[in-house]
């Protein structure tokens, strides 16, 4: 799903970088992922996209989808996470299950891009 990025949000993620390992899990295509980084890009001048997480998975070149569990249990062996002390967050319910069914803290964001919500003492 494509949204409005919200001025904030690169702020927001760089202060939750500093004391968090950061991630994203993707289910999405090259087209999707042209469009959220121009997006992101007109709305945070001051970070890019990548700079922002330690890693990215995309979907498309891991050959695994959410909310398939392989996808989860690939994320935590390649970047050596302990599910316990991982929070995942999706705007799907049905990777946010499945993600708590693998064993990690999953939060179901909705609506979505409420990350401020969610991390209140980054702001």
């Amino acid at each position: 799903m494509l949204n409005y990025v919200p001025e904030y949000m690169g702020e927001l993620l760089a202060k939750i970088k500093q004391e968090k390992r950061t991630f994203i899990l993707s289910n999405t295509n090259p087209i999707h992922i042209r469009e959220v980084k121009k997006r992101f890009a007109q709305s945070v001048k001051e970070y890019t996209f990548e700079s922002l997480f330690e890693k990215i998975y995309y979907s498309h070149e891991i050959s695994l989808h959410k909310p398939d569990q392989a996808i989860y249990d690939y994320v935590v062996k390649t970047s050596k996470l302990n599910p316990l002390r991982t929070l995942f967050i999706d705007d799907n319910y049905h990777n946010v299950i499945e993600a708590k069914k693998y064993g990690l803290q999953a939060i179901h964001m909705n609506p979505v891009m409420n990350l401020d919500k969610i991390f209140p003492f980054y702001k």
